[in-house]
C-alpha cells in the first residue's frame, strides 16, 4: 500500500470511529490528504440518524473552493436528511486558481479529488448505501466529472451552475454507465452556455438526464431547484421506470434512437412533470414553445417558439427561420439579452410592436441544387417531406393564434443560408399567411409557384456565392409569374452576410407594412395584402441586376431586358443602391 492510499485508508477508519462514537446531531469534521493541485480537502457530515439505520447519504458541494461545512445548516437539507434517514455530508476541496483555470485543480475527479472523495464517502457507507451528490457552481463542476469516473458510487446527482469561464473545452462525459442527474442553471446566469454544453454531451451519449433552467436566476443558489432536486433523489431511490419529456413542450414522447436527443429530458416518476413543468423557464421574458409532429423520418417534431411583445398584444408577426442545432439554441437566440446575431431584427420587431415566432431549420433537400436541378423521384420526396413539414408548421401558427391572440396572417419572415431555403419553401406553400420575406444567400431554390407571388420578395446574395447563379435562375422564374421581388447581388461578397443586405431587407419590411396597413384601412379595416402588381408597374425607379446600377423606368432601353428590375419606393432604391 503507498503512503496516499494508507492515509486515506487511516482517514476512513477515523471516520467510522468518529460516526459511531459522536453524539445524535453532532457535526463531525474530518481532514483529508490533498493530492497534487489541492492544497485543501474535507468531509464534514452530521450524525441525526445513527449510521446503522441510514437508508443512503446525501453529499453537498459548495461553489469554487467554498467551504462544504457551512452547507450542512441548510433547513432544507437537514430536515430532508432526517425525515428520510439520509447521513448528511459535504465535501470541501480549495485549489490555486491558476490550477482551476488550466482544469488541474478539483474540478476535474480525475486529477486526484475523485479518489479522494471515493474514499472519504464508503467510509461512511458509500457501497453499501446509496449515494446522491448536489454540487453549485465549481461543486457542479465536480459533480458531474465524479459521476463519470465513479458511476457506481452515485444513484444520482445534480450538477447546478455549472462553473466554466467559457464554454468548456473538456466538459466531463458521462459514459455508459453514467447514473442519472440534473443539469441546471438559471436563465440569466452567464454559465448557461456551459451547463448546455454539458447536457448536449450527455444527451448524445443517450443518458438519462433532466435539464431545468431556472427563470430569471443568475448565478446564484435556488431553493426551489435544491427542493425540487431532493424530490428528485427520492425518486432514484425507489428506481421507478421513468419517464421522457420533450425539452420544448414539457409533453410526453417515446423515447427513441431517432428523435433528436438533446430534446428529451429524463425524469424518474411521474410525479415529478408538474414540479418540472412550473420550474423550467419555458415561458421566461415572454419566451412560449410549442411543439408539432411532422410525421417526417429523421425530423419526428418542429419546434416553435413565440415571444411576445410588451404588453402581450401583437400588431405583426416577425418569422425567424433559424441556423441553430437544438431548439434550446433558438430560444437562447430570441431572448432580448442573447440576441447578438439578430439584433437588428429584434429591435424592429420591438419598434414595429411585432410578435415574434422562431424555429431551427432543419434540411431536408439537396443544398446545392435549385428544383430543376434535382432528379424527379428526388424532388417527389422532397416535396413530399417539406409538405408534411409545412402542415406542421401552419397547425402550430395556428396554436399560437388561437392561445395567444397573435395576428393570422401578414407575417414578415427572414432566413439565412439553409434557414433560407427553409423559409423559401415554407412560403411557397403557405403563401396566405405572408406579407413580405428576406432571404439570404439561400444557395438552392425551391420552383416558384403561382401563390408566392402575393409576397413581396427580397432576395439577396454575394456575386462570389456559389448559389449566385441559382438565384439568378429563381429570379427570372420568379419575374415570370409577376413576384414583386427585390433582387441584389452584392459584388464581392461570398456565402456571408453584412449590415447592408439587413438594412436592405429592412426596408423592405418598412415599406410591407406601410402598405399593408394602408391597404387594410383602404378596405375598411379588413387584413389585406397590397395589390403588388399595380405597386411595382407604377414605380419609377429600373434597376440593372447585372451591372448594379438604377435608372428611370422610361430608359428601359438601357437595361437589357433579363436585367431589369422595378424598385417600388425611394426608401428601398436607396437601401438597394447602397452597397
Amino acid at each position: 500500500m503507498n503512503r496516499s492510499a494508507a492515509v486515506l485508508a487511516a482517514a476512513a477508519l477515523l471516520a467510522v470511529f468518529r460516526l459511531e462514537s459522536a453524539p445524535a446531531g453532532a457535526l463531525v469534521h474530518v481532514d483529508l490528504t490533498p493530492a497534487p493541485g489541492i492544497t485543501t480537502a474535507a468531509l464534514d457530515y452530521r450524525k441525526d440518524v445513527p449510521v446503522s439505520e441510514a437508508s443512503g447519504i446525501v453529499v453537498l458541494l459548495p461553489g469554487s473552493n467554498g467551504n462544504g461545512a457551512f452547507l450542512l445548516n441548510d433547513t432544507g437539507w437537514t430536515e430532508f436528511a432526517r425525515d428520510n434517514k439520509f447521513v448528511l455530508a459535504a465535501l470541501t476541496f480549495v485549489s490555486d486558481e491558476d490550477d482551476l483555470r488550466e482544469e488541474r485543480g478539483y474540478y476535474d475527479a480525475a486529477a486526484g479529488s475523485g479518489e479522494i472523495a471515493a474514499a472519504a464517502l464508503k467510509s461512511i457507507g458509500a457501497g453499501r448505501l446509496p449515494v446522491f451528490m448536489y454540487g453549485f457552481s465549481g461543486g457542479a463542476h465536480f459533480t458531474a466529472s465524479f459521476a463519470q469516473r465513479f458511476p457506481s458510487l452515485l444513484r444520482g446527482w445534480c450538477a447546478a451552475s455549472f462553473e466554466a469561464r467559457e464554454r468548456p473545452k473538456r466538459a466531463p462525459k458521462p459514459d455508459a454507465k453514467s447514473p442519472p442527474g440534473i443539469i441546471a442553471c438559471g436563465s440569466e446566469d452567464s454559465r448557461i452556455g456551459a451547463a448546455l454544453a454539458l447536457y448536449g454531451i450527455g444527451r448524445k451519449a443517450g443518458r438519462r438526464l433532466t435539464w431545468v433552467e431556472v427563470p430569471d436566476l443568475g448565478h446564484e443558489r435556488s431553493p426551489a431547484l435544491e427542493a425540487f432536486t431532493r424530490r428528485y433523489f427520492l425518486a432514484l431511490k425507489r428506481k421507478q421506470a421513468g419517464i421522457w419529456l420533450d425539452v420544448g413542450s414539457g409533453e410526453d414522447v417515446v423515447h427513441s434512437a431517432t428523435t433528436a436527443k438533446a430534446l428529451q429530458t429524463w425524469l424518474p416518476d411521474k410525479s415529478l412533470v408538474d414540479e418540472w413543468r412550473a420550474l423550467s423557464a419555458r415561458k421566461s421574458q415572454g419566451v412560449i414553445e410549442h411543439v408539432e409532429k411532422t410525421k417526417v423520418k429523421g425530423y419526428e417534431q418542429l419546434t416553435m417558439f413565440l415571444s411576445l411583445p410588451p404588453g402581450g398584444k401583437a400588431d405583426g408577426v416577425m418569422c425567424m427561420s433559424m441556423l441553430a442545432r437544438s431548439p434550446i439554441e433558438v430560444r437562447e437566440q430570441i431572448r432580448g439579452d442573447k440576441a447578438e446575431r439578430y439584433g437588428r431584427l429584434m429591435q424592429f420587431a420591438t419598434e414595429n410592436n411585432l410578435a415574434i415566432v422562431a424555429w431551427g431549420s432543419h434540411r431536408l433537400w439537396d443544398p446545392n441544387r435549385n428544383w430543376d436541378e434535382l432528379p424527379k423521384t428526388e424532388a417527389k420526396k422532397c416535396d413530399a417531406d417539406f409538405d408534411l413539414v409545412a402542415k406542421a408548421w401552419d397547425a402550430g401558427i395556428s396554436f399560437f393564434v388561437r392561445k395567444y391572440g397573435i395576428p393570422s396572417s401578414g407575417y414578415l419572415m427572414t432566413g439565412f443560408s439553409g434557414s433560407a431555403q427553409y423559409a423559401q419553401r415554407l412560403a411557397m406553400r403557405r403563401p396566405d399567411r405572408f406579407l413580405a420575406i428576406h432571404i439570404h444567400v439561400a444557395s438552392s431554390f425551391d420552383v416558384p409557384t403561382k401563390g408566392g407571388s402575393s409576397i413581396l420578395w427580397c432576395v439577396t446574395t454575394g456575386e462570389n456565392e456559389l448559389g449566385y447563379e441559382r438565384s439568378r435562375r429563381f429570379f427570372s422564374a420568379a419575374r415570370d409569374l409577376d413576384y414583386p421581388i427585390v433582387y441584389k447581388a452584392y459584388p464581392g461578397l461570398g456565402h456571408e452576410g453584412n449590415e447592408k443586405v439587413v438594412s436592405l431587407g429592412l426596408a423592405c419590411f418598412r415599406y410591407a407594412l406601410r402598405e399593408y396597413s394602408r391597404a387594410t384601412r383602404l378596405n375598411g379595416g379588413k387584413p389585406t395584402k397590397p395589390d403588388w402588381v399595380d405597386i411595382f408597374t407604377s414605380s419609377l425607379d429600373l434597376a440593372d441586376i447585372f451591372n448594379q446600377a438604377v435608372y428611370s423606368k422610361f430608359d428601359y432601353l438601357c437595361v437589357p431586358t433579363n436585367f431589369r428590375m422595378l424598385l417600388p419606393a425611394p426608401s428601398i432604391r436607396d437601401a438597394w443602391i447602397d452597397e
